[in-house]
């Protein structure tokens, strides 16, 4: 792996995704796909800073983070990291993400889970090698028929076929509404308003064995 396309869903939180924004360096070998789900004013307000390594993309309807990640995934050459517009990384993480890839996966054929400062999955923000990507019918690594809560099938798989790590250092910052409530916004209830569906879709999908991307 040589570069990463980091994807960021977003809906609502211009200052909150800025922030994230600002904790990724613009460096050469990253690029910053973000997805504004039916969010016309942050899409706008990102075309007119102009930064020169994101890439802001318009979903016109309200669509969901699955949705959104895999509209643009697809286009994905190298390292896939997927993110929230919520977060703040650490100086220097994304080096250390990407020789810690390298090193346990030097076939791109991996995922490496990233830890949280947070209770969270452990493929809530994660990287991904481009061959693991050719894994998904489409290249489009959410389960479609979730609407927000579908890492864990990413975990599964992983998991599976043995090609999970997870790193423990440097962790990721969640500035996270279920630990502070205060934070709660209309984009957390948004992503939430089919949580009750996702949850049943996904225990009975583990429960009869299905893995999205498994043969």
């Amino acid at each position: 792996m040589k570069h990463i396309t980091i994807v960021i869903p977003t809906r609502g939180r211009l200052q909150r995704l800025l922030r994230t924004l600002d904790s990724i360096p613009p460096e050469p070998w990253i690029t910053i796909k973000v997805v504004c789900d039916a969010d016309e004013e942050t899409f706008l307000a990102l075309v007119k800073k102009g930064l020169p390594h994101v890439e802001p993309r318009l979903v016109p309807t309200h669509s969901g983070s699955v949705a959104c990640r895999n509209s643009v995934i697809p286009d994905t050459d190298d390292g896939l990291f997927w993110a929230t517009d919520d977060v703040v990384f650490e100086p220097g993480a994304f080096k250390t993400y990407l020789d810690l890839f390298n090193k346990k996966f030097p076939d791109d054929d991996g995922v490496v889970g990233i830890r949280q400062l947070t209770p969270h999955h452990p493929t809530g923000v994660g990287l991904m090698g481009k061959v693991f990507l050719n894994r998904y019918p489409k290249r489009e690594p959410f389960f479609p028929e979730y609407w927000h809560f579908a890492c864990q099938e990413i975990g599964r798989l992983a998991n599976k076929v043995g090609k999970f790590y997870f790193c423990e250092e440097p962790p990721v910052t969640h500035i996270s509404p279920n630990q502070n409530q205060s934070l709660i916004d209309v984009t957390h209830q948004d992503a939430r308003r089919y949580k009750k569906s996702d949850m049943k879709l996904n225990h009975r999908r583990k429960r009869e064995g299905l893995v999205w991307g498994a043969k």
